[in-house]
């Protein structure tokens, strides 16, 4: 789940959130899942509505800002056999 829909689940539904911003709530789903970049003044908008929070940065560029833990690798740890 992203940094912008865990704030706004916070603040409200997507509809009541998109109503008080004057969007579509549709397009602020979009921008919530990274398959639409809002705006520079959205991303603005979009931060200040929830005070902060989140920056207009991670807003625009939600790909810089996540976390990936990395992966366990499939590969054994124990040293090779040696074969003689």
């Amino acid at each position: 789940m992203s940094k912008l829909r865990k704030c706004r689940k916070k603040y409200g539904s997507l509809q009541a959130v998109s109503k008080e911003l004057h969007i579509d709530a549709s397009h602020l789903s979009r921008i919530e899942r990274g398959t639409q970049i809002p705006s520079p003044d959205l991303a603005e908008r979009l931060s200040n509505f929830f005070c902060g929070e989140i920056s207009e940065m991670e807003i625009l560029y939600p790909e810089r800002f996540t976390s990936v833990s990395p992966k366990p690798s499939l590969r054994k740890t124990t040293e090779p056999e040696v074969i003689r």
